[in-house]
Order: C-alpha cells, then sequence, then structure tokens
C-alpha cells in the first residue's frame, strides 16, 4: 500500500517548503483528561505528555476531524466521541518545512466507560502508554510545550473560539 500521508509528500524542488499538518485529542471522562506519555525511544519528544494524535493523511486534509477520529481510533480503540471541537492550532518551522497542529477536545460518551476502566493502570501503545490524569495534576507532568498551552485553554479557556498559539 503506497504510503498516504501528508509527512511523505515531497516538493519538486529541494528549496520548497514542505507542509506537515498534525491533529492531537485531549479526551474527557469522569472528570479526567486522557494523555499519553511518550515512549523514552520516540525521537520527539521522549518521556514527555500530549494528547493522542499523529499525521494527518493526504486525504484527511479538507477533513481533519476524520483525521483527529483515525488518530483516537488508532492510538486508543475509541470510535465515539461527543463534542469534537477544534480548540487551538499551532505553527512552527522544522528545518525547511511548515507544521500545523491542530489540538481538538472531546468528551467520551457514558457508553465509553469500558474505556475508562481498562486504561486507568497505564494502557501501552507504540507511541508510548495512555493515563487519564486530574486537571489538577496536569502542572506537574512534563508536557511538550504546545501541548501544554493547548490542554491549558481547553481547561480554562471558552470552548467557543478557537485559539492560535
Amino acid at each position: 500500500m503506497a504510503d498516504r500521508s501528508l509527512l511523505a509528500w515531497r516538493p519538486t524542488r529541494p528549496d520548497m517548503r514542505r507542509l506537515k499538518a498534525y491533529v492531537t485529542a485531549f479526551l474527557f471522562q469522569q472528570g479526567q483528561v486522557l494523555l499519553l506519555k511518550r515512549s523514552d525511544r520516540k525521537t520527539f519528544a521522549p518521556g514527555q505528555w500530549t494528547g493522542v494524535g499523529g499525521g494527518v493523511l493526504l486525504d484527511e486534509f479538507d477533513d481533519l476531524q476524520q483525521a483527529v477520529l483515525r488518530e483516537i481510533f488508532e492510538e486508543t480503540g475509541i470510535r465515539d466521541v461527543l463534542e469534537l471541537t477544534l480548540r487551538a492550532v499551532d505553527t512552527k518551522i522544522e528545518g525547511i518545512d511548515v507544521a500545523v497542529i491542530f489540538f481538538y477536545s472531546a468528551e467520551l460518551p457514558p457508553s465509553a466507560a469500558d474505556c475508562f476502566a481498562c486504561m486507568e493502570a497505564g494502557t501501552t501503545t507504540s507511541e508510548g502508554s495512555l493515563h487519564w490524569v486530574d486537571p489538577a495534576d496536569v502542572e506537574s507532568l512534563p508536557l511538550i510545550p504546545n501541548a501544554r498551552q493547548a490542554l491549558n485553554l481547553v481547561l480554562t479557556g471558552d470552548s467557543s473560539k478557537v485559539t492560535f498559539l
């Protein structure tokens, strides 16, 4: 199967910038937020915390919600979320490339209560381990800086607007 990720797209000229797009979701249930502690073996941000997410595929670029729902399912097995809302957007330069990160928040429906129970002890994925965290404990965790900014906005901000970091 051909690699469909936007990350695999290369410009035709070596001096052209490449656009990289990522999605991250902060999932909430029973007053807790689901966070990913990245594996210590990861090249980017080893051992740091963030929401669940990953790269946007080429065919998802016009529907970022499709991308974030796919990433949520791939990393957690969760298919249904409530009130999936874009909360923050961050851009940064990576070498000659431009990266755009879209941060979402969502509530899990009551039918996903078994997800809460199964991940309480820290489910391991290829990306790291999943943990339900009390929002009061978030400040003490080593979050990736833009994830910290976005999560703080989710926890304290107006959910009706998108913030650019």
